[in-house]
């Protein structure tokens, strides 16, 4: 969890890069390209779901907790915006 959560406990604890990141492109949140297909929209999902959920730092201190549940959020979020966009 080192990479994704090098600095990020300390940085903006008023919140203001979560807003940051809410008003992103899902198509960047998700690191797709805007022609991607629905399988490849599904496979950066779950390839995300799975490094990030905050199952995996359950057992770490609560900003790590906040972090993961944070970006999960966005994650979900921008998966909820293409996922009806992009066809099959």
């Amino acid at each position: 969890f080192k990479e994704w959560t090098k600095g990020e406990a300390s940085r903006n604890p008023e919140g203001i890069e979560q807003k940051a990141e809410e008003e992103q492109d899902p198509y960047k949140i998700l690191n797709i390209g805007r022609n991607a297909t629905r399988d490849e929209l599904i496979s950066a999902y779950r390839k995300l779901v799975k490094m990030y959920h905050p199952d995996r730092v359950a057992g770490l201190a609560p900003e790590y907790r906040e972090i993961a549940e944070r970006k999960m959020k966005n994650f979900n979020s921008a998966y909820r915006k293409l996922k009806e966009t992009i066809e099959h």
